[in-house]
């Protein structure tokens, strides 16, 4: 066979390429040596430690070769992760991603028995590749990112769990899926997790069909294992042949309580009709709780006249969790149609008294309609709205007296929605997170990350790149975040599933 140089390749422009190892989360790949060695309990450096490790993630390589391809670069290129550390450093990451706090070391013979047994061989783990993507990365100007360290390392493990088919950091679980338990289908996903560490994730089961009126009920499941494995669903309100729906759940740290707002109309009414007119039936609103970390649920009640006024016609709860304030108020996003020109407003509605009881608070709009909310770092609420301004972008208001006024609503420019809902979480004490379907489908479900109070946005974390609707944001452990979401493959309203991830890793 000719070398590079000699064989004749007509048409074809010729690149010299030295890569640093390769990693993705394949079966028998390298990253997967390395991640084997912390899953085992040998996660820590290996040999003296002070080899480098350079690498590049799959999906750079290929970003990386498209550029090439694309560009005339003359002479050798190296295709590597800016960066490369020491091995003691990168397995120490590794042991972070992994949330493992310690390692044995390997020596070189212990490298040589575990290499044996892996099929490879111990020079993978100490043979030293200090390789720098620096022409590639001039010739870009910052056209190009790479990703690199911790950043890259926790998204291969993510990328592993994934793949093994795991439900760990980043595994996909399907909590409802079309057809299964008695119902048609499943939508409008909420989810919380209780005092005591349990999630909670509530759905409409639409018996009939998919659409947004008939006999449907509201179901929750309940896992205690941060959404690794889930219960059978709990009816937690069935109303006969009515609709009973929006599930909007809120929990009280001081006493545990789940709160549950939801609205009623009669199944054989379409939202359509509620819409248009002040006469006939209407939309009603209700709550529910459970003391027992939702196990059993008290009988609804109906709460609409201290909530609705008397001219409104369509009404909605959430669809996503609730707050509590540092003051304690529990705050729950709303929406709902005047019936007259201006139409659609979002609100919220509040309570002081732990749940007892329930006031209406104030309204934004118009042309504003399901939305999400959440208590900035200042002590002011951030109100995130679904538009129908006809411009595809969220609008967002703010209040800085728990919600009785909001301010003029904006367009946020950087949040392309399809008109749809979306989830906000304040996560720890600097970060805000968003997650909606970033695109003018319904597909592309993203979260993307604040530390400025939703004034700017970065990073962009695909949840789910194909067909995908709803979603609600929740706060885990460790530094994790949880999303229930709606995803499918030929549409959006397949299956509503359960992901993990650690917040920041946008690329």
């Amino acid at each position: 066979m000719l070398g590079g140089e000699e064989a004749v390749t007509p048409r074809t422009r010729k690149v010299m390429l030295r890569s640093a190892m390769t990693m993705s989360a394949d079966r028998g790949g390298v990253f997967d040596v390395l991640l084997g060695l912390t899953r085992w309990g040998l996660g820590g450096t290996s040999g003296d430690g002070r080899q480098y490790v350079s690498g590049i993630h799959e999906v750079d390589l290929v970003r990386a070769m498209r550029w090439l391809i694309e560009h005339e670069m003359a002479g050798a290129v190296n295709l590597a992760a800016p960066g490369p550390v020491p091995n003691r450093e990168f397995m120490r990451g590794l042991r972070r991603a992994w949330g493992t706090r310690v390692g044995l070391p390997a020596t070189r013979w212990m490298l040589e028995v575990g290499a044996l047994v892996m099929g490879t061989e111990a020079e993978l783990m100490l043979k030293s590749r200090r390789v720098v993507s620096g022409r590639l990365l001039a010739a870009v100007a910052g056209g190009m990112v790479i990703g690199c360290g911790a950043g890259m390392i926790r998204l291969l493990v993510l990328g592993w769990l994934a793949a093994m088919g795991w439900a760990g950091e980043a595994g996909r679980v399907d909590v409802y899926s079309a057809g299964e338990g008695g119902y048609h289908s499943y939508r409008i996903p909420a989810l919380v997790q209780t005092k005591r560490g349990t999630l909670l994730a509530f759905a409409e089961g639409r018996r009939e069909s998919r659409q947004d009126w008939g006999d449907i009920d509201v179901l929750v499941k309940r896992s205690r294992d941060g959404g690794r494995t889930w219960s059978a669903a709990i009816v937690v309100a069935d109303l006969g042949k009515d609709t009973i729906g929006n599930p909007a759940p809120v929990v009280d740290r001081r006493t545990g309580t789940v709160w549950l707002l939801l609205t009623r109309n009669p199944g054989d009414v379409p939202e359509k009709a509620i819409r248009a007119g002040l006469s006939g039936p209407t939309r009603t609103v209700w709550v529910t709780h459970s003391k027992d970390d939702g196990l059993t649920w008290a009988p609804a009640v109906d709460i609409t006249a201290a909530v609705k006024e008397p001219g409104w016609s369509w009404y909605a709860t959430g669809p996503v969790n609730g707050i509590q304030t540092k003051s304690g108020r529990l705050v729950i996003p709303c929406d709902h149609d005047r019936g007259d020109a201006t139409r659609r407003y979002s609100h919220v509605i509040y309570s002081d008294d732990g749940g007892a009881t329930w006031r209406l608070g104030g309204s934004a709009g118009p042309e504003a309609n399901e939305s999400t909310v959440a208590e900035l770092e200042d002590g002011s609420l951030l109100l995130n709205m679904r538009s129908y301004r006809g411009r595809n972008r969220r609008m967002v208001a703010r209040s800085r007296d728990e919600g009785l006024t909001w301010s003029e609503p904006v367009e946020d420019a950087a949040l392309v929605e399809p008109v749809c809902q979306g989830s906000l979480l304040r996560f720890g004490r600097k970060l805000l997170l968003f997650s909606n379907p970033a695109s003018t489908k319904r597909e592309n479900l993203t979260v993307r990350v604040s530390r400025d109070g939703g004034r700017s946005w970065y990073g962009a974390r695909v949840i789910q790149g194909g067909p995908a609707a709803y979603s609600n944001l929740v706060a885990l452990d460790r530094g994790t975040a949880g999303i229930l979401y709606e995803r499918g493959e030929a549409g959006p309203y397949e299956h509503i599933s359960f992901a993990r991830f650690a917040p920041g890793e946008g690329r």
